[in-house]
């Protein structure tokens, strides 16, 4: 647990990222990070987190994929207005309630994903809106949100 720990400090990020200071990485007088030349010729000399799952928190200053690009930064800060106020992790279920929500959530999940496509691409026109929600209706919505909430008073609780 203390390795995992670590890599989630700020000292442990830079190290997971960026590797050894003065060596793959320098520190500039503003805080920022940058690669050096060696690390750009042969990254995987430095660094551990190319490829494959890790215990790693993600910072703009830490990690330089894709995600912390100028471009994404400046695109995220436009709908940060947007983010959920809470993001909550996958719910647990009864034995009973995983016997009904797991055909549930299937068909119902399988039914929007379909109905999604068909929307944006135009092969259903929006007047056909309420009967598309009719339609989610019948495949049981009630039952689904009702055993969907059970599972949210839980986690809150």
């Amino acid at each position: 647990m203390r390795w995992i720990d670590y890599f989630y400090s700020e000292e442990g990020s830079k190290l997971f990222f960026m590797g050894v200071k003065d060596l793959s990485y320098i520190e500039k007088p503003d805080g920022t990070l940058e690669y050096t030349e060696a690390y750009q010729q042969d990254p995987s000399k430095f660094v551990s987190w190319a490829g494959g799952y890790y215990p790693a928190m993600l910072t703009a200053n830490t990690f330089k994929g894709g995600e912390a690009t100028p471009e994404s930064m400046e695109a995220a800060a436009k709908v940060e207005a947007q983010w959920p106020e809470e993001v909550w992790p996958a719910f647990t279920y009864t034995q009973e309630e995983l016997g009904r929500f797991t055909p549930l959530h299937t068909d119902i999940n399988k039914y929007v994903d379909e109905m999604t496509a068909k929307f944006i691409f135009g092969d259903i026109p929006f007047s056909e809106w309420d009967k598309y929600v009719s339609t989610i209706e019948k495949m049981g919505l009630d039952q689904y949100l009702e055993i969907y909430k059970a599972a949210y008073e839980r986690y809150k609780n």
